[in-house]
This record gives structure tokens, sequence and C-alpha cells, in this order.
């Protein structure tokens, strides 16, 4: 959740918290999102932006696998001896569970991420104005639009005759997954595409 509430006190979360921090002296917007791709809304502080489902919750995008996230021990910060990068200009993140411990609650995506991966995440996304949804708030029409389209195009397959033609369009139209994927990557949607696999196989 984005925010806490507890006791008539409201908590924000580690990554919004972060944004307070560096924009002290902007106030936190609230947008609503009518593009069918876009979450259900925006929050934004300054320079940053967070994406919201219809409950108020931040999906958390993840955008890089978590071991590629640079990651300094506390040992290697108290020992003379180690090599440690320079972190002039860069953001850092301390997290209360140490790496070599693992973590204890496992992500979708990780059996053993450590939090502050996925608080990178979250930051590293609202910096850069790119809070990509999890589910667009018109996920369930898309999945509509894209299972009857794919049923009706394979409908039309049952008139053509040429067994060579029938099978050149079943096989392009099974590929047509992967190409919705590949083809709305570039624009940030996030497009279903189990609607379409599912006309495939009940066709």
């Amino acid at each position: 959740p984005a925010v806490i509430c507890q006791d008539q006190l409201h908590y924000p979360q580690l990554a919004l918290a972060t944004a307070q921090a560096a924009q002290p002296a902007d106030k936190w917007e609230l947008q609503r999102n009518w593009l069918p791709w876009a979450s259900a809304y925006t929050l934004k502080r300054g320079e940053w932006a967070f994406a919201l489902d219809a409950h108020g919750w931040l999906p958390i995008p993840y955008a890089r696998a978590h071991g590629t996230w640079p990651a300094i021990s506390a040992q290697a910060l108290f020992s003379p001896t180690a090599k440690v990068p320079d972190l002039k200009g860069h953001t850092v993140i301390i997290g209360a569970t140490a790496l070599g411990m693992g973590d204890i609650v496992s992500t979708p995506y990780h059996p053993s991420a450590p939090g502050v991966s996925i608080h990178a995440d979250l930051i590293s996304a609202a910096m850069a104005q790119q809070p990509w949804p999890a589910a667009p708030w018109a996920a369930p029409w898309w999945a509509a639009m894209l299972a009857l389209a794919s049923g009706a195009w394979l409908l039309r397959l049952q008139t053509l005759a040429s067994p060579r033609t029938v099978a050149g369009l079943t096989l392009a139209i099974a590929t047509l997954p992967i190409f919705i994927m590949f083809a709305a990557w570039p624009t940030g949607m996030r497009l279903p595409v189990w609607p379409v696999v599912l006309a495939v196989v009940g066709q």
C-alpha cells in the first residue's frame, strides 16, 4: 500500500517518504488516468511520479533482475582493504537485511530478493517518471476485445480450403501474443495476451 493508516496517523511507503524528502517544497498531486493502458491513478510530487491502482496500492514496476542491482555489504563498508565504488551522485538505499542472511519474504520474481531491490525499482521508476502499472485499469476490456478479435479471425479460417493457407494463418495467429507484447513494449503498454492464447486453443 502507498500509505498505511493507523491510530489516525498516516505512514507513507518508503519510496513515497523518499520523494517527500527529495521534494520538500512540493505537494502531492493525485491524478486520475483516462488512458486505457495506464494505471488508475498517478501520484506525483515534483519530478517524481508513482502509479496507483484503483485501490490506492503501488504496483511494483520490476524493471531489472534483482541480482543486477549493485549491492555493497556492510562488511565491505567497515573493511579498510575492501574496494567500495564511488557513491557520489548516486541514490543509496540502506537495507535492514544482510544479503548473506537472505530475506524471509519471497517475491513473485525471485525467491530470496532483498526488500531494498523492490524499493529501488519503485524509486527508479518514480524518478524517471515511468511508473509502468502491473495492469492497466482497462485490462478486462482489452482482454475481451483481443479474445473476440482473435476468435472472429480464427472462425474465418474455416472457409479457406487450402491446407497450406490454413496452416500458415494458424501459425501467424499462434505467434500473435508474442507480437502484441513486443509491439506494445516501447509505448509502455502492457496488453493481456492470455485471451489471444485461449482463443487459439479454443478454435
